[in-house]
């Protein structure tokens, strides 16, 4: 995900305190209650300023990011972000992804377009919405159910999207560097969402195949056996999804960091935004 430039901000300095830019207020992390302490009645109201909401009120805010002119803001679900934003329609969405079914929607096949993988991958650049007409369910390609990290690549083609991926079964591996968009409809209960998903990647092993990177994509448990954090927590591989589709505030989407070991570096980054959403 990229981060939302206001958020990016905020991060910089919560060290310090918060800014609100529109009315040019400054809290300095301290003693903001005035009893002779920096404890963890300070550290509420600063997080109450952070989102800004005032004392007593406890209601979760979430915060989107902008819209791009890539993100196709006139081509429905976006420029739609209300659902996003909305506490009560937020949590609605959330259950219906985890007690819903969903399909993605995928560009169809054609072997003769030199550049369909990237078009399937969603790559900036090659991705339109209008032509992600497919609606597939994960056991149309054989995903088995609860879908997993390791089940999307085995089974589900996620490793296309390398630098030079010309084979399968040799060149799986790391989406490469850049932005990505996905659409995904999710029903439940009678109602249908349409969501719009940004996707920003980034690493040292971003482009690379597995084999590159010492990684056996098939016939083993390499791939979640890999060390996964969302949002800064370590969370094993089996809950990896669900962690990113509890669309925490404030900001509906997750930070995701793979190492190859625990003490590694972190070497794939994948920042996941919910960027625009609608209910039928």
């Amino acid at each position: 995900m990229r981060i939302p430039r206001i958020l990016s901000g905020l991060v910089a300095v919560m060290a310090l305190g918060w800014i609100s830019i529109a009315g040019a207020e400054v809290f300095l992390g301290g003693d903001l209650n005035g009893d002779g302490r920096f404890d963890i009645a300070d550290k509420v109201i600063m997080d109450r300023a952070l989102v800004g909401l005032p004392p007593g009120v406890s209601q979760t805010c979430a915060a989107v990011p902008p819209l791009e002119t890539a993100d196709q803001s006139g081509v429905a679900p976006c420029p739609n972000q209300d659902i996003l934003t909305d506490p009560n329609q937020l949590a609605e969405l959330k259950n219906a992804i985890q007690n819903g079914t969903f399909v993605y929607l995928d560009v169809p096949f054609d072997g003769g377009d030199p550049d369909i993988l990237l078009k399937k991958c969603g790559f900036e650049g090659f991705w339109n919405p209008a032509d992600n007409i497919d609606p597939v369910a994960p056991m149309d390609v054989f995903i088995p159910l609860p879908v997993t990290i390791q089940s999307l690549f085995q089974t589900g083609n996620a490793g296309i999207c390398t630098t030079n991926f010309v084979n399968f079964g040799l060149d799986e591996g790391f989406p490469r560097a850049g932005v990505y968009r996905k659409e995904v409809k999710v029903s439940h209960a009678g109602s249908t969402w349409h969501t719009r998903l940004r996707f920003t990647i980034s690493g040292t092993a971003a482009g690379n195949s597995f084999a590159s990177e010492g990684i056996s994509t098939f016939g083993g448990d390499d791939i979640a056996n890999l060390i996964y954090e969302v949002n800064g927590k370590v969370v094993p591989h089996a809950d990896v999804l669900t962690e990113v589709y509890a669309l925490h505030a404030p900001s509906p989407g997750a930070h995701i960091d793979v190492r190859k070991t625990a003490l590694g570096p972190i070497v794939w980054t994948a920042d996941v935004e919910f960027i625009c959403a609608t209910k039928s």
